[in-house]
Formats: structure tokens, C-alpha cells, sequence
């Protein structure tokens, strides 16, 4: 095949991630003894419980198509877990399910960046993050949070990352890779410039159930970030459970896994 493939594909990277997993796979096979650090799911299967309710359903003939946003009982799940949790209140009409977390990261990001759109992305971050806002036509802007500031970026440095492109900033929260975990006050302090400079936020919360020794705060719960975004949530642990909601406001849009 001589034809080439689309000018977007070709400028993303491959999936670090990927290949660290599939090196460690290849070791395993032949009989070394790896930790591997790649992939994040568990190295036990999926618990029993889970594994029954998906047999029982099949067995029940829920095998038919669901609705693009997602099966209705699942969405008002979400809803609860949202205000019993994160003190945040959406609608069932608010939230959209989606295959698995970065999904649900594209469908945000393809929702909101036109070509040449900036996206403020801290540092260290996710490998994937980057490359969907490339696919997409978007610039990512990378932010370094420090070894003295945790790895996290202070509300400062975002609002002096802002320019007129500015389309969002996507946060991770508890960050992969470092666990830094976003305190209560630092988050008031980003949502403050997020409203002030009137930009989207993307926040990442997969990890939220993985915090010691302090409290989670989703940043979707402060003051002038519901009506203007979007969020996206987790069913509570166990973690092999892998699914997500997005929400359909306009500021914040939360992922998780």
C-alpha cells in the first residue's frame, strides 16, 4: 500500500505505556521474574462479584444496544456516587459513559479544541495526554511542577501560562506518575484562575480512591466550576473495574477508571 496515513496519526508518538508492557509480557515469557510498572491494572483478576453480575446479565439477554450516553440505572449510579462522594450534584441527562478513561479524555478534548488551540498540560503528566491534543490539531503547553512544589504547578504558573489560545487545562489528580495528590486550598487557587481566565478543565481523577493520609477533592466541586464544565467520574473500588462518565457542562470534565 502506497497511500499514506492521515497527517494527524503520523504526528503522534507511539504509546510508551505499550511498550513497556509488552517488553515486560516478553520477559515473563520467558521466565524472568518482572515487576512491571507499565499498564495500571491489577495483577489480580476481576473480582468475583463483578465477574457474576456481567454472566447474569448476558444470561438475562442485556445483550442488545444501549444508548449512546449509556444505560439510564448506570447514569443515576453515577449521579448518586457524585453527590454522595464528591459533594457535586449532575443530572442523569448530564452524564455520558464511555469505554474505558481515555475515552472519555478524547471525547473532552475532541468536544472543545479547534486547530491551534493550546492546552496547559503539568509536568510530570500521562503519556497519552500530550499526543490526543496533537491528534486533535491542539498545541500542548507543558507546565513543570517541581521536585519543591511536590510536581504539582501552583495557580500562579498556570495563569502565566495563559495566552489568548488557551482552550483548557488538564489536570491530573491523584497524578500518574508521581501519586502527587492535589490539596483542597491549591485546588481553590487553580479554580480561581480557571474562572478568571475562562478556560475548560479537564480533570483527571482516576486515582481517587488511592489516597493516604490525606482527603480527595474533586476540583468540579468549587465555586463557578459546575455550571461552566463538564466532569467524569469512577465507580467506587474495586479498581479492575474499568468505566467512565462524562458530564455535558461547560468547565470542568473529571475522567477516571
Amino acid at each position: 500500500m502506497t497511500l499514506p496515513l492521515s497527517s494527524r496519526t503520523q504526528n503522534i508518538a507511539a504509546s510508551l505505556t505499550v511498550t513497556i508492557d509488552t517488553l515486560a509480557k516478553q520477559m515473563i515469557a520467558e521466565g524472568k521474574d518482572v515487576v512491571s510498572l507499565g499498564a495500571g491494572e491489577p495483577d489480580f483478576p476481576t473480582p468475583e462479584p463483578i465477574r457474576e453480575a456481567a454472566c447474569r446479565a448476558i444470561a438475562e439477554g442485556k445483550t442488545r444496544y444501549t444508548a449512546p450516553v449509556g444505560i439510564l440505572d448506570v447514569r443515576k449510579a453515577v449521579c448518586e456516587k457524585l453527590e454522595r462522594e464528591n459533594g457535586i450534584h449532575y443530572a442523569p441527562e448530564q452524564i455520558v459513559m464511555t469505554s474505558g478513561a481515555k475515552h472519555a479524555v478524547f471525547n473532552a478534548l475532541a468536544a472543545i479544541i479547534n486547530p491551534g488551540d493550546e492546552v496547559i498540560i503539568p509536568s510530570p503528566y500521562w503519556v497519552t495526554y500530550p499526543e490526543l491534543v496533537k491528534w486533535l490539531g491542539g498545541t500542548p503547553v507543558i507546565v513543570k511542577g517541581g521536585r519543591e512544589q511536590d510536581f504539582k504547578i501552583t495557580a500562579e504558573q498556570l495563569r502565566s501560562a495563559c495566552t489568548a489560545r488557551t482552550k483548557a487545562v488538564l489536570i491530573n489528580n491523584p497524578c500518574n506518575p508521581t501519586g502527587s495528590v492535589y490539596g483542597r486550598d491549591e485546588l481553590s487557587a487553580i479554580a480561581k484562575v480557571i474562572v478568571e481566565k475562562d478556560i475548560y478543565c479537564i480533570s483527571d481523577e482516576v486515582y481517587e480512591y488511592f489516597v493516604y493520609g490525606s482527603e480527595f477533592t474533586s476540583i468540579a466541586s468549587f465555586d463557578g466550576m459546575i455550571e461552566r464544565g463538564e466532569s467524569a467520574t469512577t465507580p467506587p473500588p474495586p479498581p479492575s473495574r474499568k468505566s467512565s462518565a462524562k458530564s455535558r457542562d461547560r468547565r470542568c470534565t473529571t475522567r477516571a477508571m
